[in-house]
């Protein structure tokens, strides 16, 4: 799943936040019994930069869970929802 990615310009950051997205969705969908985790662990070893960006959408992932049924949240995702259905 590497893209060759040269570490440091914004545009490989975002390339690389979204390579660990993938990583974090293809765990999560993952059959237990399959080596998903494995390739995870070794594309988090070819460079420190893609561990602690797996880290930080993990992070992100559970602070949206933690605060998904906050009021404002709720507020906010209405009012996309109403803005939604008038365009």
């Amino acid at each position: 799943m590497t893209r060759g990615t040269d570490i440091g310009s914004r545009d490989s950051d975002e390339r690389l936040f979204e390579e660990a997205s993938e990583w974090f969705l293809r765990l999560r969908a993952a059959d237990p019994a399959s080596d998903v985790h494995a390739q995870l662990e070794a594309w988090c070893a070819q460079h420190p930069m893609h561990e602690s960006t797996y880290r930080k959408v993990v992070a992100a992932w559970e602070a949206v869970g933690a605060n998904a049924a906050a009021p404002e949240f709720l507020v906010v995702r209405r009012d996309a929802l109403e803005r939604g259905r008038r365009a």
